[in-house]
């Protein structure tokens, strides 16, 4: 995890599910079911290469909770549609 104090990398959204970045990957957790969710999947498989996926500095869920905006250490963004765990759009 980074230790810069400029980096937003935990949201709580209103369908009662937390999401936070640690280093490349992003997760949910529901505390209502107690389950786990990796939406990053494995690093080498989201970017179609073999090197590494840069860090997620920021993101934040849409106030319905159903996407998420992410932003990395290299300036792209990812449009997640947190329910079916899959990326919509990058920029």
């Amino acid at each position: 995890m980074s230790g810069d104090f400029y980096t937003n990398i935990l949201d709580w959204t209103s369908s009662n599910l937390v999401v936070v970045a640690l280093n490349n990957q992003i997760y949910t957790w529901s505390p209502v079911r107690h389950d786990v969710n990796n939406l990053s999947g494995s690093t080498a498989a989201s970017t179609g290469s073999h090197s590494p996926t840069p860090n997620v500095v920021s993101l934040s869920c849409k106030s319905d909770g159903k996407l998420l905006a992410t932003a990395d250490e290299q300036g792209y963004v990812k449009l997640y549609d947190i329910e079916r765990s899959k990326v919509v759009m990058e920029f």
